[in-house]
C-alpha cells in the first residue's frame, strides 16, 4: 500500500451554498427586516415563483438579512433586478448592498458596478465578496432603492465561489476536526523514541532515517482513510489511501525515502462508510543534522521543561535548562515533599551532564501566603515568617542536593504583572516589590551559604516602562546580593490570539538595551539575561498557515536580535506542553513553540513538532558560539553578521513587512539556509526572496567585505521613488508617487483589465495621479515592478437623517439607523496594551477587569454630521481642563477634507499638517459639565454641539458638526475623510489614558489624516 512518489494535488472546484432565508420572498418577507422605507412583496411579478420584493419611494428602501460566512472564502451573490423609472444622479438607484463591520460593498448588474437606473427588464446580478472585503464573517444583505421609481429583487443566492469548501477551510482553521459521531478521535504523531523502535526523537529524524508515521482511530464501524505528506512548500512527497478499514485502528507507516533537511506536515482525512467526511488531522515531523556535540548554553528552555523529553531537548540542540523551583503550596504541603518533589521532577537533567543547568526562584506567591487580613490591617508584613523560613530551608536543601551540578542561581519576579494582576498575585506595587526584595535576598543568601562562589541574577522585569520607577528602586537594593540581571522580555502584545501582534523589532532591542545599561549604571556586568520570551497561538491552530507559521517567524526574528544584543541566553517559555484539561478546546490558550503534546494509543504524551521546532533547530545550528559583528537596517530589511567558532560568517536577513525579490552579488558562494533548515548553494550571484522569515548565508568571505556587499543589495532593490494609493471617492484611487532620486523618472501605472498610464516623475516631489478605483496595481518603470494597493480603510457609507436629531442623550434619533461596533482586541491601540500582564482587560490572568466597548452611528443632514457613540465603561475618569481630555474618557475626531500624501511616500513623515483644523475632544467631565476642548488648529467659526451622559456603566456621546466647521457642503456621493478615538481613562492618578478604541488610526498615536477613514454620503 505505501508509495514513495512525487505528486501534486490540484484542487477541485467546489461552489457550496450558504442559506440565505426566503431567497425568493415566496413567504412575503418572512426572515427579512426592514432597512428603511415600506419594502413589499409584488405576488404576481417574479422570476421564479410567483413572489418578489419591491422596493419603491424617493428615500431610502430596503430590507436586510445577515448570513454567516468563513474567513478566506471568495462568495458570490447572484440574484435578479428589475428597474421602472428610477433617477439617476447623486446617491440615488438600486443596488444590493454588503455590510460587515464598518465596511460596506455594493453589486449591482452594472459592469461597472454603478447604481441601477432608469426602466429595464429582468437582469441577471453577479458580484463576488469576501470577509476580509468587510471584515468581518456576518454580513448583512440588503437589497436598496435610493431616489424615487420603482425596483424588484428576487432569488437572492450567495455560495463560495473558491477551490475551498467550507469544509476544507474549517479543516485549515484547525489541526484536527472531527466532522461527526461515527470517528470519536484520530491521533497522528511521528516516531518519538529507540525504545519505540523509532529513528525519530520526539518527532526529530536525522537526513537518512526511515520516518515512522503511527495513526490510532478510535470508533466504530468501517471507513476509510486518506494520507498525505507535504513539504513546507505544499508539494505532496507521499500518500497513502486505505479503504474499507475496520475500526478501532491502529498501524504504523514507515516513510523510507531520504528526506532532505526540512520541516514537513502531515494531513490524514478520514470518511466513513457514506463517503461523508468524518475526521481531519495534522501532524508534523522534522529533519535536520544531529545537534553539534557542544551545544551554546544562550540557548535554554525552562518553564513547562518535562523531564521525559530530555533527549527531544538535547536533539533540538538545547544548551542550558533552567530548572524552576517549585515551592508555592508549601503551606498544603511538607518541605520534604517539596523538596523530593523537585529532585525527581528533574531527575533527568540532574544525573547526566548533557546541559549546563540553572535553578530559578520565582518570588510572586500566592494570596493564600500573605499574613491574614487582621495582621495586614494591624500593618503587618505581607509576608508571614513561616512562609519565609520554609522559602529559606527549601533552598538551603535542594541547593546542598544539587551543589556542584547548578552554574547559576536566580530569583526574579515580574513585578508590573503581580502589582496589576490582582486576582493572580499581589494586587499592589508596594507589595510585588517588597516580595521581590525580600525573597531575593533570602534566596541569594541561602543559595551563597551552601556554595560562597555560587553566580547570582536578580531580576524578571516584564514591561520596559516599568524599569526606571520600580526596577531601579530594587535592583538598587539587592545590588549586594547578585551578579547579574535578568528580564522577561516581552515588548507588547505577546497574545497572537488577540491579533495584531507587535513585530520584535518594533521594541526588543531598545527593551534590552535599556536593562543593560540598568545593570550596568548599579556597577554589574551589562550582559542581561532573557529569562522567558515567547508567543501565544492557540492549540487548534493548524501546522501549515496562520498563527504558528507567525510564532515561529517572531521567535526566529526575536531570538536573532537578543544574540545582536549580546544576551546571555535566551530562554523559550514553554517549548513544550502537558496534557491539561481543556487542551483539547481548539481555541485553548497555548504558548507552545516547539511540540504540540498529544496522548498517544497508550497514554502517554507524544510530541508533533510545530513549525517553530524546525525554526529552533536551524537557529541552534547556524547560529551557535556566535558573535554579531555588524548590523544593517533600510527600511523594513534587517540584516546582521555575525561570526561563529568555526571561523564561517553568517548573514541574517529578513524583510519584517514583505516578500522581496533581491538580486545579490557576494564575492564568495554561501550556503543558503531557510527558517526552516532547507539547505541549497548560493553562487554568489543571483535573486533571492527576502521575506518575513529569516534566511541564512553561512560563508568563509571577510564579514566587513559581506556586510558592504548586503548592504548594497538590499539598498539596491529599493527603486529610488516611493508609491502607495488612497481612495479619492466611491470612484477613483489616488495614486502617490515620490522620486527620490536625482533625475526625472519615467515609468507606466499598470491596473489589471485598463490601458497602462504613462506617468513621468521630476526629483523630489509628490505627484498624485487619479485612476479608476480598483483597489491595487503596479508601478513600471525601468523593468522594476512596484506594488500598491489601497491604503485606506473601506468606504464607510453614511445615511441622511430627514428629520432633525435633538441631542438630548435619548438616542431616539438613532431608531432604525444601523450601527458598527469597535470592541476588544481588534479596535484597541495602541497594541502594546493588550500585553496580558498590563491587566486592562478581561482575560484569565484578570479575570475582574472589564473589556470597553462602544457601539456607534454616523449621520448626516444639510446642516450637520452626527456622530453618536454608546460606550461600555464600568469606570469614568476625567478631570482633565478642555485642550487635554484626551487623557481621560473622551470622546476626539477629527476631519480632512482633502487627502494629504500617506507618509509613507513623504520624504519626511513629521511633516506639518498631517492632520486637519478640526480636531475636537468632547467629554463629561468629573464636575458633572459636558465640555468641548479644541485640541489642534484655529477655532471654528461655528459651534459644534454636543452631549455626554453617565447612565450605569455607560456613557453616551452625540455630536453634531456643523458641515460651515468642516468647510464642505454635504452631497450624496462627496466624500470626507474622518477619524474618531474613544479614550479610556482607568484610574484618576493617571497622567493619560493608556488606550483607547479607534475608529480610524491617525487621530492618536501619530496624527495622520490620510490615515482617515473615507465617508461617503448616501
Amino acid at each position: 500500500m505505501k508509495r514513495l512518489f512525487l505528486l501534486v494535488f490540484l484542487p477541485l472546484v467546489f461552489c457550496a451554498e450558504v442559506v440565505l432565508k426566503n431567497a425568493s420572498f415566496e413567504r412575503d418577507l418572512a426572515d427579512w427586516h426592514n432597512g428603511g422605507g415600506k419594502p413589499v412583496v409584488d405576488k404576481g411579478n417574479g422570476v421564479e415563483g410567483v413572489q418578489s420584493l419591491l422596493l419603491e419611494g424617493a428615500d431610502r428602501t430596503a430590507v436586510v438579512q445577515s448570513i454567516e460566512i468563513e474567513e478566506g472564502v471568495t462568495y458570490e451573490l447572484t440574484c435578479y433586478v428589475k428597474g421602472e423609472d428610477i433617477p439617476a444622479g447623486d446617491n440615488r438607484g438600486a443596488r444590493i448592498i454588503l455590510e460587515g463591520n464598518k465596511r460596506w460593498r455594493r453589486i449591482t448588474s452594472r459592469e461597472d458596478n454603478s447604481n441601477e437606473t432608469g426602466t429595464f427588464d429582468w437582469r441577471y446580478v453577479k458580484g463576488q465578496f469576501t470577509a476580509k472585503d468587510l471584515e468581518s464573517t456576518t454580513i448583512k444583505i440588503a437589497p436598496t432603492l435610493i431616489g424615487g421609481g420603482k425596483a424588484w429583487y428576487d432569488n437572492i443566492q450567495v455560495r463560495a465561489l473558491n477551490a475551498e469548501s467550507n469544509e476544507e477551510l474549517a479543516t485549515r482553521k484547525f489541526f484536527r476536526r472531527n466532522y461527526g459521531s461515527s470517528v470519536a478521535e484520530c491521533l497522528l504523531y511521528p516516531g518519538q523514541c529507540a525504545e519505540q523502535g523509532s529513528k525519530g526523537v520526539r518527532g526529530f529524524f536525522v537526513p537518512g532515517d526511515p520516518v515512522d508515521l503511527h495513526m490510532v482511530l478510535k470508533g466504530a464501524g468501517r471507513c476509510s482513510i486518506s494520507l498525505n505528506v507535504k513539504d513546507w512548500h505544499g508539494n505532496t512527497l507521499w500518500n497513502d489511501e486505505l479503504q474499507d478499514v475496520q475500526m478501532p485502528y491502529s498501524n504504523t507507516f514507515v516513510l523510507e525515502g531520504n528526506f532532505p533537511k526540512g520541516y514537513y506536515y502531515i494531513e490524514a482525512e478520514v470518511k466513513d462508510e457514506a463517503g461523508a467526511r468524518a475526521y481531519f488531522c495534522q501532524c508534523g515531523f522534522v529533519v535536520q543534522d544531529m545537534p553539534l556535540e557542544k551545544r551554546d548554553t544562550f540557548y535554554s528552555f525552562g518553564y513547562g521543561v518535562d523531564g521525559s523529553f530530555a533527549e527531544g531537548y538535547k536533539r533540538i540542540g538545547t544548551g542550558n535548562i533552567s530548572l524552576k523551583l517549585f515551592w508555592q503550596t508549601f503551606y498544603k504541603r511538607t518541605l520534604q515533599f517539596l523538596l523530593d518533589y523537585n529532585l525527581n521532577a528533574y531527575k533527568p537533567f540532574l544525573e547526566n551532564d548533557d546541559f549546563e543547568l540553572d535553578v530559578h526562584v520565582h518570588t510572586a506567591p500566592t494570596r493564600e501566603m500573605r499574613q491574614d487580613d487582621e495582621a495586614l490591617a494591624e500593618g503587618y508584613s505581607c509576608l508571614t515568617d513561616e512562609m519565609q523560613k520554609f522559602l529559606h530551608d527549601l533552598v538551603t536543601e535542594f541547593a546542598k542536593a544539587t551543589k556542584g551540578r547548578i552554574a547559576t542561581w536566580s530569583s526574579g519576579q515580574e513585578i508590573a504583572s503581580s502589582a496589576t494582576m490582582k486576582a493572580k498575585y499581589c494586587g499592589t506595587w508596594s507589595e510585588a516589590m517588597y516580595h521581590q526584595m525580600v525573597l531575593g535576598r533570602i534566596v541569594s543568601r541561602a543559595v551563597r551559604k551552601v556554595e560562597p562562589g555560587m553566580r547570582f541574577l536578580v531580576g524578571a522585569n516584564n514591561q520596559m516602562s516599568s524599569i526606571e520607577p520600580y526596577e531601579r528602586i530594587v535592583m538598587e537594593d539587592l545590588k549586594d546580593d547578585y551578579d547579574g540581571y535578568l528580564i522577561d522580555c516581552y515588548t507588547g502584545n505577546w497574545n497572537l490570539m488577540l491579533g495584531n501582534v507587535p513585530p520584535p523589532e518594533a521594541k526588543t532591542l531598545e527593551f534590552l538595551e535599556k536593562s543593560s545599561e540598568l545593570a550596568a549604571s548599579l556597577g554589574k556586568s551589562p550582559i542581561i539575561r532573557n529569562n522567558e520570551t515567547g508567543y501565544c497561538v492557540s492549540y487548534g491552530s493548524p501546522l501549515d498557515s496562520g498563527m504558528t507559521v507567525q510564532q515561529a517567524e517572531y521567535t526566529a526574528r526575536s531570538i536573532i536580535l537578543n544574540r545582536v544584543a549580546g544576551a546571555l541566553s535566551y530562554e523559550l517559555h514553554r517549548p513544550n506542553n502537558v496534557y491539561e484539561k481543556g487542551q483539547n478546546d481548539v481555541n485553548s490558550m497555548s504558548m507552545v513553540t516547539i511540540w504540540r503534546t498529544i496522548k498517544d494509543d497508550q497514554g502517554e504524551a507524544a510530541g508533533v513538532p510545530l513549525p517553530g521546532a524546525a525554526m529552533y533547530a536551524t537557529l541552534t545550528r547556524e547560529l551557535a558560539f556566535v558573535k554579531c559583528v555588524s548590523r544593517f537596517v533600510y527600511g523594513s530589511f534587517y540584516a546582521y553578521i555575525f561570526e561563529r567558532e568555526d571561523g564561517k560568517r553568517v548573514a541574517a536577513i529578513w524583510n519584517k513587512d514583505r516578500s522581496v525579490d533581491v538580486d545579490f552579488a557576494i564575492s564568495e558562494s554561501a550556503k543558503l539556509v531557510t527558517m526552516m533548515g532547507e539547505e541549497s548553494t548560493f553562487a554568489g550571484n543571483g535573486t533571492l526572496k527576502i521575506s518575513t522569515a529569516p534566511i541564512y548565508l553561512v560563508t568563509d568571505q571577510e564579514a566587513q567585505a559581506l556586510a558592504v556587499e548586503i548592504q548594497t543589495a538590499l539598498e539596491n532593490s529599493v527603486p529610488p521613488y516611493r508609491v502607495s494609493a488612497l481612495r479619492e471617492n466611491a470612484q477613483e484611487l489616488a495614486v502617490y508617487l515620490n522620486n527620490f532620486g536625482n533625475d526625472t523618472v519615467a515609468g507606466e501605472i499598470v491596473v489589471e483589465g485598463r490601458a497602462p498610464v504613462a506617468v513621468s516623475l521630476l526629483p523630489h516631489l509628490v505627484k498624485k495621479v487619479l485612476i479608476p478605483y480598483t483597489g491595487k496595481g503596479t508601478f513600471v518603470q525601468a523593468g522594476k515592478i512596484t506594488a500598491f494597493e489601497d491604503e485606506a480603510p473601506a468606504l464607510v457609507s453614511v445615511p441622511r437623517v430627514l428629520s432633525k436629531p435633538v441631542l438630548d442623550g435619548k438616542g431616539i434619533w438613532l431608531t432604525g439607523m444601523s450601527s458598527f461596533k469597535l470592541e476588544y482586541p481588534q479596535d484597541i491601540f495602541p497594541r502594546s496594551a493588550l500585553q496580558p500582564e498590563k491587566a486592562y482587560f478581561k482575560t484569565t490572568y484578570s479575570p475582574d477587569k472589564h473589556n470597553i466597548s462602544a457601539e456607534c452611528n454616523l449621520a448626516y443632514n444639510d446642516e450637520f454630521l452626527f456622530l453618536a457613540a454608546k460606550v461600555d465603561d464600568p469606570i469614568h475618569c476625567q478631570h482633565f481642563d478642555p485642550q487635554n481630555l484626551w487623557r481621560g474618557d473622551a470622546l476626539q475626531f477629527a476631519f480632512a477634507v482633502d487627502a494629504v500624501p500617506p507618509a509613507s511616500v513623504c520624504f519626511d513623515d513629521r511633516e506639518p499638517n498631517r492632520i486637519g483644523k478640526l480636531n475636537y475632544a468632547i467629554a463629561l467631565h468629573e464636575d458633572g459639565q459636558v465640555k468641548i476642548g479644541l485640541l489642534v488648529g484655529e477655532k471654528a467659526s461655528a459651534e459644534i454641539r454636543g452631549n455626554v451622559i453617565r447612565q450605569g456603566d455607560n456613557t453616551f456621546y452625540e455630536v453634531a458638526i456643523p458641515w460651515k466647521a468642516i468647510g464642505m457642503t454635504p452631497q450624496p456621493g462627496a466624500v470626507l475623510r474622518m477619524g474618531f478615538v474613544i479614550f479610556d481613562g482607568i484610574s484618576p492618578t493617571d497622567k493619560e489614558a493608556p488606550y483607547w478604541l479607534s475608529f480610524a488610526q491617525g487621530v492618536a498615536g501619530g496624527q495622520d489624516s490620510a490615515k482617515f477613514a473615507p465617508l461617503v454620503l448616501e
